[in-house]
């Protein structure tokens, strides 16, 4: 272990080594000043006392990022898992990992607005502005579910100038996708209306060898509407919605067991993930998920001479519908599956933020929400006698009809939560400044089983989380160039309950209920530009310790899954990220991270004290380049150009579950994705492809305990099990897009 930690840490040395000594190289051409906004006060991205990295317009296009994953992954310590439907994403960064069926771990942000809920996060991205990672606990900022950090996306503001856009492209898998926008001035220097969408559509890469439907398809189609008023010069009134539809497959696991009764075929004997792909689908229903997303956000900004008062509404409903075949996904009749989540909830947000020209800054507000998930879980299981098909069970389907249904899961959650908050920031000496902040944050819970086949039907439950969120950091301007911040805040996520009925079926193996989460985070950091600014570098470390980390189980009877916490997780890690611009025509981006992520309490388990956290790799890594040719002299074509993106990413072993179970530790990754585009001021021509080496792999892991099971609970409290449901990643994809713009 000792030895392949050395081994693995001097590869990164020499790829990190590598692009810094070509970045220090860097010509002095000027680059351009970042700002951010997510620390909800515009800052240079130099000055700002946080681990942030930002992805401008023009790189999201040059990499290709089309989806929240394509840009998570690149980010150091920052992973995200695609997995089981279109909703569902699990977010993890330094360590702190998203829980299937909780919140993000992480604030999500767009244009200034947070979501609420877990299902919307998902999706394509398209006339994008700029993406803001920022990583450590936000809670003073953004409160519940920032305890690891917030992703910030801030799509493109409607302008004085008309504009139009559109793209369409074509790939593997027969997939098509393309992008339609408009930008009209209704009313010069007052009245903007920006409209742009989204279509993408996909037969898909694994094909279902017992009824040749594949299983991953997709079609996806989104629309925004942004209406941007400026009445004076004080007060700006700024409009969206946002719609959604997705239809397409759902539950796209495959088994993998040593128990001869649960072998879907002879492959699934095979337990190691890393070979999950020689598993071919075989299950006789057809997955499909159907979800409906609405969102609707009024931002008003009204500028005083002492600074300014912001008012943030929102209006969020989401339907995530999808059904398959039941667990272990037979070739035969065996059993279906149908599960609704659904959420729907206001939040106002009411803040007032001092003027930036000033060595005293401060900041204070306060936040409201009202969420309804009716349901937040539906899992209804039922009788498989509809040839290929589950019908929809949204209330049981009786005996005597089609798809009966044998057993239904179904818990209405209603939260009330409220903060209020304030950060004071103040320069004690021209190059000093200390920032103190803390956020109030009080949630409440009710839960009620409104399952008519539950032993607990009707059972209402209560649960309340309270919890101070402070920060505290110094940032010191040591050069001109050279900025060094450090501090501590701490981060805060509600618990929350398990099915009713999971405690009862289970005898109380599985817990009714799951606390809260705590994070208490040391950081020490720096940033640097060097070359006139053409070189940017930044680094930080940080001492993490988590407290009732949340960690999915699930159990085998009647499909019921579950939460459950791990009493303490210690998270010990570094970032190191560059970027810099070679000349007019070259730039090179790298990053660099590292965690040592360890189980340091388990009262429940204490055998797996010292194994270290799931969805953790130690090492993640990158390096991007791209290069701008001038095509114009060389061809009759004025002002072309091509330009060339490759970028390598590295992602080191991972556990899927608490236990270690060794059949289920991912290897190592090294994925390449490229593009080129050849493109003048109106049109563009672009080639791309991801996972160029064709890496097959394991994106999610469920571990399933069927090593000694009971007959009638299906549990057993020993570990490690011997089955495990994997789902894949997609395998190498590529395709052309053409673009305009006028």
């Amino acid at each position: 272990m000792h030895q392949d930690f050395i081994m693995r840490f001097s590869k990164f040395s020499l790829l990190s080594g590598a692009a810094a000594v070509a970045l220090t190289t860097a010509a002095a051409a000027q680059q351009d000043q970042i700002i951010v906004t997510g620390t909800k006060r515009d800052q240079s991205l130099q000055d700002v006392p946080a681990a942030i990295t930002v992805y401008d317009a023009e790189t999201i296009e040059q990499m290709n990022i089309r989806r929240p994953n394509d840009f998570l992954q690149f980010t150091p310590n920052v992973q995200l898992i695609d997995s089981n439907n279109a909703g569902e994403s699990l977010i993890t960064i330094r360590g702190d990992v998203q829980t299937r069926n909780t919140e993000a771990p992480v604030a999500i942000v767009i244009d200034g607005v947070v979501m609420t809920g877990r299902n919307g996060f998902t999706g394509e991205l398209f006339d994008i502005e700029q993406i803001e990672v920022l990583k450590g606990p936000q809670g003073y900022l953004y409160g519940r579910n920032a305890i690891a950090g917030a992703i910030v996306i801030n799509t493109k503001t409607p302008t004085n100038e008309f504009e139009a856009f559109a793209t369409a492209g074509y790939g593997n898998g027969e997939s098509m996708r393309a992008t339609l926008g408009v930008n009209i001035p209704l009313v010069e220097d007052t009245l903007f209306l920006r409209v742009s969408g989204a279509l993408t559509d996909r037969r898909g890469f694994f094909q279902n060898i017992t009824n040749g439907v594949y299983e991953d398809r997709f079609n996806e189609k989104v629309g925004r509407i942004r209406l941007l008023w400026t009445p004076t010069e004080a007060l700006s009134v700024d409009a969206r919605v946002n719609l959604a539809t997705v239809n397409g497959g759902a539950t796209q696991f495959s088994p993998q067991t040593s128990w001869p009764v649960l072998q879907t075929t002879p492959e699934t004997a095979i337990l190691n993930i890393n070979r999950v792909h020689e598993i071919p689908f075989v299950r006789n229903v057809l997955g499909f998920n159907d979800q409906d997303k609405q969102g609707y956000a009024l931002k008003v900004d009204y500028e005083t001479d002492l600074g300014t008062l912001t008012s943030v509404s929102t209006y969020d409903d989401i339907l995530d519908v999808f059904g398959s075949d039941d667990f272990p996904y037979f070739p035969f009749p065996s059993g279906t599956q149908f599960n609704v989540v659904s959420h729907e909830a206001f939040a106002q947000e009411l803040r007032f933020t001092s003027r930036s020209d000033q060595p005293f800054r401060y900041m204070v507000g306060g936040y409201y929400t009202d969420i309804d998930n009716t349901p937040n879980i539906h899992a209804a299981i039922g009788v498989d006698d509809v040839p290929g098909f589950v019908l929809p069970a949204f209330t049981p389907r009786p005996a005597g009809e089609l798809n009966e249904t044998t057993g239904l899961i179904s818990d209405n959650v209603f939260t009330e939560a409220w903060a209020l908050f304030a950060s004071l920031e103040y320069d004690l000496t021209s190059d000093l400044t200390i920032l103190l902040a803390g956020r109030y944050d009080n949630e409440d819970k009710r839960s009620v089983d409104a399952s008519s086949l539950s032993p607990t039907f009707g059972e209402e439950r209560e649960l309340s989380f309270d919890q101070f969120q402070p920060k505290a950091t110094l940032t010191y301007q040591a050069l001109d160039n050279l900025t060094i911040f450090g501090g501590y805040a701490r981060g805060f996520q509600a618990g929350g309950f398990n099915g009713a009925q999971t405690f009862t079926r289970t005898g109380g193996a599985v817990p009714n209920e799951f606390g809260e989460s705590t994070a208490d985070s040391f950081e020490l950091g720096f940033k640097t530009t060097l070359a006139d600014g053409a070189f940017f570098l930044s680094g930080a470390a940080f001492h993490n310790t988590k407290s009732n980390a949340q960690q999915f189980i699930f159990v085998p009877a009647g499909t019921l899954n579950a939460v459950e916490t791990i009493d303490e997780v210690r998270l010990i890690g570094f970032e190191l990220e560059a970027n810099a611009e070679l000349g007019d025509n070259l730039t090179i981006a790298a990053g660099i991270g590292y965690i040592d992520a360890e189980i340091t309490e388990f009262a429940a388990k204490p055998e797996q004290v010292g194994n270290t956290a799931p969805f953790t790799p130690d090492f993640t890594g990158n390096i991007s380049v791209t290069h701008i040719a001038d095509l114009s002299g060389a061809s009759s074509i004025d002002g072309l150009q091509m330009v060339s993106n490759i970028g390598y990413e590295y992602r080191g072993e991972t556990e899927f579950n608490s236990a270690n179970f060794a059949p289920t530790q991912r290897e190592a990754l090294n994925l390449v994705n490229g593009r080129v585009s050849f493109e003048t001021e109106r049109w563009g021509l672009a080639f791309w492809a991801k996972n160029i080496t064709n890496q097959l792999y394991a994106e999610d892991v469920v571990t399933v305990d069927t090593d000694d099971l009971d007959p009638i609970t299906m549990i057993d409290p020993g570990f490690p099990g011997t089955t495990h449901v994997t789902f894949r990643a997609q395998p190498r994809t590529w395709g052309a897009e053409v673009s305009v713009r006028f």
